[in-house]
């Protein structure tokens, strides 16, 4: 392992963050959490408004989790959600809300313009809006009708861990408060799942260097797991400096496994398709499945990015570089 300037070890921030995820499971999940009346709140918005859909608007990390909330509120309840570009609103001068719309506004830093400024817009329109913010005194927050605080705690490390899962979870939850009551929400395996995905294994540290030395990496996922394919590619090109791309796993079929190839390594958050594996291998590409998914059903997307996020650590040390703050990055990226 590397060490900077200032007696800082590389990436020791972003590993403690990594580690901190299954105490923070327990505790957001816990009987007494506030998190549950924030989302029972949310959810009594959404059944008082009458709302057909759910508008969202993030992006980066925050974009990823609206991803996967696209996909978990679209199968449980049959709720569509539409991911808003920001620029419609920023840059187009659109205004697609309507007055029953519930528009959610993500973003860990609460800081960024382009998701403050659709939000003031909703408002305006007459749509009720609600910011997820793990920074509670922010913009975001100061511009939207209602605020969750996702209460991951300070993240130092300028690629996000912990305060993407609490973003998930805190979504699943508001999911789960719309749910027919008959459905079962595994919440206690969160915690334990979380730490059998951390504990070391000379795999992931031989698939680390493995990154290290890739020309590209490929991330696929379907379903739930899109989302994880989406985050996954993020924090490898963050982390890394390693071109990534992330695709569903039939996308990548009707075209881009054409551009795979020597030094191309294709990563599947899960099992994967067995003519994935041979035509990608037949091309000089590998596949590795990573080991996620278990005991947790609809959970899966929340701690199925800890492997990932582990392995972007790792490759970047291995690399030389800190993961903590990686080049030409800040922890608020403040787009319009």
């Amino acid at each position: 392992m590397t060490s900077t300037h200032h007696d800082h070890t590389a990436g020791s921030a972003m590993a403690a963050e990594i580690a901190e995820q299954p105490a923070l499971f327990a505790k957001l999940t816990a009987p007494s959490a506030p998190g549950w009346a924030d989302a029972a709140a949310i959810a009594a918005l959404v059944q008082d408004r009458g709302a057909d859909r759910l508008q969202v608007v993030a992006r980066g990390t925050s974009g990823h989790a609206a991803i996967a909330l696209k996909y978990l509120a679209e199968s449980v309840l049959g709720l569509p959600v539409v991911i808003v570009a920001p620029s419609v609103v920023t840059q187009l001068g659109g205004s697609p809300w309507s007055r029953n719309d519930v528009v959610l506004g993500i973003s860990q830093s609460g800081a960024s313009p382009d998701i403050v400024a659709c939000l003031a817009s909703a408002r305006g329109a007459g749509a009720s809006t609600v910011a997820y913010v793990n920074t509670p005194q922010s913009p975001l927050a100061d511009a939207a009708e209602h605020s969750i605080d996702l209460r991951a705690g300070h993240e130092k490390a300028v690629a996000a861990t912990k305060s993407y899962t609490a973003t998930l979870l805190a979504l699943t939850q508001m999911v789960a408060a719309l749910a027919p009551r008959a459905l079962t929400w595994p919440w206690a395996s969160l915690a334990p799942e979380a730490e059998r995905l951390l504990a070391p294994s000379a795999e992931m540290n031989e698939l680390a260097y493995r990154i290290v030395s890739a020309r590209s990496v490929v991330t696929l996922g379907r379903g739930y797991g899109y989302a994880t394919a989406r985050e996954a590619a993020l924090k490898i090109m963050e982390t890394c400096e390693v071109p990534a791309l992330a695709y569903s796993t039939a996308e990548f079929m009707h075209g881009p496994i054409a551009a795979t190839g020597p030094g191309t390594l294709v990563l599947t958050t899960g099992a994967v398709d067995a003519e994935i594996v041979k035509r990608c291998r037949h091309r000089g590409s590998d596949v590795v499945a990573l080991p996620i998914g278990a005991g947790v059903g609809t959970l899966g997307p929340i701690t199925d990015i800890i492997p990932f996020q582990l392995l972007a650590r790792e490759a970047a040390v291995l690399s030389g570089r800190d993961p903590d703050n990686p080049t030409a990055l800040k922890k608020a990226t403040l787009t319009l």
